[in-house]
This record gives structure tokens, C-alpha cells and sequence, in this order.
């Protein structure tokens, strides 16, 4: 795709979120794509990918894109030390290495956490049973494992002790969640 390409595919799915990974100069990929996607508005259907917590600023200052995703395969902080500053500074969505995933006790109810490479079908189904929230994928798809891209129930969250928040046993969307 190219950059008008994806900002007019945006502009007609409005339900769809994409997610920018910028891997070399990045303040002026940031300023191309501020400048290619026009509107603040338009800009809630992109999410940036960064890889040190000083980058927030320059996302926050001006709420231009919907938030941000703290990538964790360049970062030397213990997965310990990311989930914790990623907590305190509100991060809401972490990627995590598959390294680090295997390695987490227990998956937090406070941040999303979205892994990578998953390239199994039944690997993304047992991640997704201990509360992984998405993969990054080049194969499992849909018509793979449905299972794994069905929406999580209303009110679950990862950690959750309700029978219901268990995906592949939740029956709806909009059943409410009991103990």
C-alpha cells in the first residue's frame, strides 16, 4: 500500500484500526503520516508502535493517533519493568516476544498483551486460553482457528475467574459475566 492508499482505505472502514510500525527516522515518518492522514479524526484509525517510553510525548502532545502499542523486542527492561511502567504511564496495549510470554506467570488484567511470532493455529488458541489478547501473524487466519478471533466477551478481561470469560466457552458477546 501506499500512504494515500491506506489513509483512503481507513477513511472507508472506519472500524478498522492500523497499526504503524516505523522502524528508522522516526519523527519525520511520523510527520510524513500526520500530514498524509490530514484530520485528528482520521487519525484515531492509527496506532503507533513504539519501542522506548520516552516516545510517548510526542504522541500524547496532540492526541493525534488512538493511543499507542510499547513493542518489547528492543527493549533491555525486564518484562517485570515493562508491564510496571507501562501501567504507570497508562499504556494500555504491550507486545510482548513470545520469550516473555512463555515466561509470565500469570497474564495481567491491566494491560492488553498481544504476542509474536504465532504461526499455529493451536499455539494462538492455548496463548489466547491464558488471556494473550491478539498475535502478530503471517498464517493463522479466521478460517483457521475461528475460535481465536472470536470477541471476547463484554467484561472479561485477562485473569478473569468468570466461567464466561472463557473464550471457548463463552457462548455470546453479550452474556454477562457472573461468579
Amino acid at each position: 500500500f501506499r500512504s494515500a492508499q491506506l489513509v483512503e482505505w481507513a477513511r472507508r472502514n472506519s472500524e478498522l484500526r492500523f497499526v504503524l510500525d516505523v522502524k528508522n527516522r522516526f519523527d519525520d515518518a511520523y510527520r510524513l503520516a500526520r500530514a498524509a492522514i490530514g484530520s485528528p479524526a482520521l487519525g484515531q484509525s492509527f496506532i503507533p508502535q513504539i519501542y522506548h517510553f520516552d516516545q510517548l510525548e510526542q504522541f500524547r502532545a496532540d492526541h493525534f493517533f488512538a493511543g499507542e502499542i510499547f513493542t518489547s523486542y528492543q527493549s533491555g527492561l525486564s518484562t517485570t519493568a515493562i508491564l510496571q511502567a507501562a501501567e504507570r504511564l497508562q499504556v494500555r496495549v504491550v507486545t510482548l516476544t513470545r520469550e516473555r510470554v512463555d515466561q509470565l506467570r500469570q497474564v495481567p488484567a491491566s494491560v492488553v498483551i498481544l504476542t509474536h511470532p504465532v504461526d499455529d493455529a493451536f499455539d494462538a488458541a492455548r496463548l489466547r486460553a491464558r488471556g494473550i489478547r491478539g498475535i502478530y501473524t503471517s498464517y493463522v487466519s479466521p478460517a483457521s482457528a475461528p475460535e481465536v478471533f472470536a470477541p471476547w466477551p463484554n467484561g472479561c478481561q485477562p485473569g478473569s475467574q468468570w466461567k464466561e470469560c472463557h473464550f471457548m466457552t463463552a457462548t455470546s458477546p453479550e452474556k454477562t459475566p457472573s461468579r
